[in-house]
């Protein structure tokens, strides 16, 4: 596909739903549409518009090179892109390179931000349109939007829905207006205090969703919905078999189960396994084993070695363009 030279251009980085919402209020207003993407995201983006230039890697230098150079009147937008912009990456776009971020900064800075909220119980809810920085979601607000969480929020997948749909509201007010007004002023919003500022690293359930059942009940709870759907959901072990824990509830009861209890299988009704626990018993109404043909038993007890605690404590991770994981 060539481009036109005298039109404007769009060019995002990244993947995900908000894509086809930039792409119409782009091609709308007459403005043509660069995505620069990783190889994770290319399932994902099936259905891109067939005038969309579509170009996949891993360098991002090369594929900012690769099609026609930002010019004067370009944006950059950047949605959950696969790389970490330098400032040689950055000046391409002479002050017009923009990132969404669909938590409330400056706290949620970061990725896994709908499982570090679920473990905090925290409610409260945000999206923003920021300049890209080579700082982590550091750059300037230029647009936001807050708001709370319905209380029947439990899992990632409720979360990210909600914070979807006030993001895609956000960006459709927002570029709608930098696109179709040329004399549209991009301000920036009062800056936040540093010391308000919170930054959670990436999670990764294989390697950091292991239950210690040592936590409290209440914290296990929270847990085990952190690392649920869409996700495998929570890990633990019986009889040395790996189980995905994906749906819990729990009952209160400080004083009947004495902690060396913790974990044990004392009760199975309908298919919910009754584990003992020493603030009370946590029902576990959905699981999976790793091996299917292994039938769980009263007296078995879910447990996880202290080496893997360890290893989900100590292990920080990041992701190459095409998914892969590396550990720092």
């Amino acid at each position: 596909m060539t481009l036109n030279k005298q039109t404007k251009t769009l060019h995002l980085f990244g993947g995900g739903p908000l894509v086809k919402i930039c792409e119409q209020i782009a091609y709308e207003n007459d403005w043509n549409v660069i995505l620069r993407t990783g190889k994770r995201f290319v399932k994902s983006l099936s259905d891109i518009d067939s005038r969309t230039k579509l170009l996949v890697g891993d360098n991002l230098m090369n594929l900012i090179m690769e099609a026609d150079q930002p010019k004067s009147g370009d944006i950059g937008l950047s949605i959950s892109a696969p790389w970490i912009f330098k400032r040689n990456h950055i000046d391409k776009f002479n002050g017009q390179l923009f990132n969404i971020h669909n938590q409330p900064l400056p706290i949620f800075k970061g990725a896994g931000g709908s499982s570090w909220r679920i473990l905090m119980n925290h409610f409260h809810g945000g999206s923003c349109i920021h300049f890209l920085t080579e700082g982590i979601d550091d750059g300037e607000i230029v647009e936001k939007v807050e708001f709370k969480f319905p209380s029947n929020c439990i899992y990632p997948e409720d979360f990210d829905n909600v914070a979807l749909s006030y993001s895609s509201n956000l960006i459709k007010r927002w570029l709608s207006n930098v696109v179709s007004n040329p004399s549209y002023i991009i301000k920036k919003l009062p800056k936040y205090k540093s010391s308000d500022s919170e930054y959670w690293p990436r999670i990764n359930s294989e390697i950091h969703g292991w239950i210690n059942w040592d936590w409290s009940i209440s914290d296990i709870n929270l847990f085990c919905n952190a690392f649920s759907f869409p996700h495998h959901g929570a890990q633990t072990k019986v009889r040395g078999i790996k189980v995905f824990i994906k749906k819990v509830s729990i009952q209160i009861n400080n004083e009947k189960f004495h902690p060396f209890q913790n974990g044990l299988i004392y009760n199975i009704t309908n298919n919910i396994l009754h584990v003992a626990h020493k603030g009370g018993t946590l029902f576990i109404e959905e699981h999976e084993l790793e091996d299917s043909k292994v039938k769980l038993r009263l007296g078995d007890r879910f447990f996880t070695e202290s080496s893997i605690l360890d290893n989900a404590m100590k292990t920080r991770i990041q992701y190459y363009p095409d998914g892969t994981i590396f550990k720092n």
